[in-house]
């Protein structure tokens, strides 16, 4: 029962576009694709974020990342998804379209994961490994949505104000919570991101995702692994 849930965390998921798994539609369709349209590409340094747009006064590709950004989140069933910029493209960042919210008949990345990563700890034949990691999993996901809601109303603010000084608060913070929902933020100053309210973002949960799978094989004939509650 277990392993038939955990399936659709990590293998495949019949309603997302091109039945993608979960884990990785939660990674980079609410985590990576967000921060990368706001922080920029690391592996692409031609890549313009907004954070370098700003900077360097390119209010165009400021506004393109704008609607990048807040289309990721809202996914393309929102009465949000629109063409913000108005160049007659609806900017997605290449996104699917699934979003990390609820819209329409999409459940949305964030709410998806974090309810079938449930499941998989709740079911009768779980796994230690999955009750504890399923925990872990849930904690992060919930600090990805309390980010995306933020990155959310930011991008919506920037994008109605005119171009100029008084931006540059919003964007600061905004580069902030992009980076929060991939790699979390070490809030108690300990020099770690660990598994707990407020740290934990797309990089552990999809971690503790394949973690969470994992069987140990014991020494000795006949041994058998824990499992059931």
């Amino acid at each position: 029962e277990s392993l038939a849930r955990a399936r659709l965390v990590l293998v495949e998921f019949p309603d997302t576009p091109d039945n993608l798994a979960l884990m990785q539609g939660l990674y980079y369709y609410s985590g990576s694709y967000i921060n990368i349209p706001i922080n920029g590409n690391p592996l692409d340094p031609d890549y313009i974020g907004l954070v370098n747009a700003y900077g360097s006064g390119d209010e165009e590709m400021l506004r393109k990342r704008l609607e990048e950004v807040i289309n990721l989140i809202v996914g393309d069933q929102s009465d949000l998804y629109k063409d913000y910029d108005g160049d007659g493209i609806i900017n997605t960042g290449d996104g699917d379209g699934y979003g990390s919210l609820p819209n329409g008949t999409n459940t949305g990345y964030l709410q998806a994961t974090i309810s079938h990563v449930k499941d998989i700890a709740d079911a009768s034949d779980s796994t230690p490994n999955m009750r504890t990691y399923s925990g872990n999993i849930q904690t992060c996901i919930q600090n990805m949505a309390t980010w995306s809601d933020r990155v959310l109303e930011l991008a919506t603010e920037l994008n109605g104000m005119s171009m100029g000084d008084d931006m540059e608060a919003i964007v600061a913070e905004l580069s902030q919570f992009g980076r929060s929902l991939v790699r979390g933020d070490d809030v108690n100053g300990n020099g770690l991101v660990e598994p707990i309210e407020g740290e934990c973002g797309a990089d552990i949960a999809y971690e503790h995702g394949w973690y969470m799978i994992e069987m140990p094989i014991l020494i000795g004939p006949d041994r058998i692994p824990s499992s059931g509650k």
